[in-house]
């Protein structure tokens, strides 16, 4: 089987090198030029004849003539060699040789670069993130409205950082159209121009919603209660909440039911009038009244021990005319004292 691909190759080869020389090809050495030079119907293909050398493949993209390979040449930057990086360190890397439209060019070098704030060492002296860095030291702030504070720009862990702190936010006002709580928005989360009322009673007014302070206000002004409800007219004019609070209660000018007499009259005897029980309108005196409890019925003509000299109801004596008599004026007096306090 070996035997067999073997022959097949050199037929391959020879049938190749017999259309070659039809086509009046002469097979050489490959070489990075642009041509088929080995006749192969491949241009530039490897192995190439002019490659450089094991462990020569490094080159750098530096102009100058301090090396070179074929038609290339170039120079190292300072602390390489010509194939290899010698002494320099973190992202610098030699290229590579390659062949690239027929000729040698040098790929994927890279060289010392100026030191940046990006946590690589970039100018190769094994040092990241050291010596002058663009934008830092520049004047810079951090927060938002009240809260924005100045400082400088620093390197930190390979990122440009503003040494400012921020204070804490605060509570947003309202209508001062500076951003108190640090957030971006001025005067935020009030409802402005609502409808609104303040006041009771005769004393609402309307108005709309306004700033005041750390909230809103209705901007209407209450108006002024009077000093005295009215009664009678259903309105709240004291302005405390309650309709016609504090007036009497009219009950047709009736006599009121637990008014009583004054306990305190006395008839001209010394007795006690009606004992301050309660007088009704339409009480008329006692056809037959009786004497005052005080009085002995037992007696016929006084008690002289007592020093009363008073009959008894049936004595025959004229006592019980004078009592209905003064009955029938006590309660004259009672109904026009009423009367003079509208009762």
């Amino acid at each position: 089987m070996r035997t067999r691909l073997l022959l097949l190759a050199l037929l391959a080869a020879t049938s190749s090198a017999s259309r070659a020389l039809a086509q009046g090809c002469v097979p050489a050495a490959e070489v990075c030029d642009g041509i088929d030079n080995d006749c192969d119907d491949a241009i530039d293909d490897p192995p190439f004849a002019d490659a450089p050398a094991a462990g020569q493949e490094g080159c750098w993209s530096l102009p100058g003539n301090c090396c070179s390979h074929a038609s290339l040449a170039w120079c190292p930057p300072p602390g390489a060699t010509c194939s290899s990086r010698g002494g320099l360190a973190g992202a610098c890397a030699a290229g590579t040789l390659r062949c690239s439209g027929g000729a040698w060019a040098c790929d994927g070098a890279v060289g010392p670069m100026p030191e940046t704030c990006d946590g690589v060492d970039n100018d190769c002296d094994d040092s990241v993130d050291d010596g002058v860095l663009p934008g830092v030291g520049s004047v810079c702030s951090s927060g938002l409205g009240l809260c924005e504070t100045a400082g400088v720009s620093m390197c930190t862990e390979g990122a440009l950082m503003c040494s400012a702190v921020p204070p804490d936010a605060s509570v947003e006002l309202c209508g001062t159209g500076l951003d108190e709580d640090c957030d971006g928005d001025t005067d935020e989360g009030f409802v402005l121009g609502e409808s609104c009322t303040v006041g009771l009673g005769a004393c609402t007014a309307a108005g709309v919603t306004v700033c005041d302070g750390a909230g809103t206000r209705c901007d209407a002004t209450a108006g002024t209660p009077a000093v005295s409800e009215l009664c009678g007219d259903g309105v709240d004019d004291d302005c405390n909440g309650a309709v016609d609070d504090g007036c009497a209660v009219d009950a047709g000018m009736g006599q009121d039911a637990g008014l009583a007499d004054d306990a305190g009259a006395t008839t001209d005897g010394g007795a006690l009038l009606d004992g301050g029980a309660d007088l009704d309108a339409s009480a008329t005196p006692d056809a037959s009244p009786q004497s005052d409890a005080g009085f002995d019925a037992g007696t016929g003509g006084g008690d002289a021990a007592t020093g009363c000299g008073c009959r008894a109801a049936g004595s025959g004596s004229s006592s019980g005319p004078m009592v209905s008599a003064l009955g029938v004026f006590a309660l004259s007096a009672v109904r026009r004292r009423r009367r003079a306090h509208g009762r």
